[in-house]
């Protein structure tokens, strides 16, 4: 899921989005019963240290202008 550039302008700033992010995420996903574990990965190749370089940007707000798509493995019970 990148993030638009715009409105990140540091390495810093982008990592706490992106926690702010993920924590919401798991809020929301522990609404829902039936799970039997939930985890979040976001951004797993992000590489800290790389500066602006090394996050998941977009211009446009799609991860499409750069042909990426996402996975979601559900488990139910």
């Amino acid at each position: 899921m990148p993030l638009i550039a715009r409105y990140v302008h540091s390495e810093k700033g982008y990592f706490e989005r992106k926690e702010r992010v993920q924590r919401d995420m798991m809020k929301f996903l522990k609404n829902y019963d039936g799970f039997r574990k939930i985890e979040v990965h976001l951004n797993t190749l992000d590489e800290k240290g790389r500066g602006l370089g090394g996050i998941y940007l977009t211009l446009l707000g799609t991860s499409a202008e750069d042909a990426d798509s996402g996975q979601v493995d559900a488990e139910t019970e």
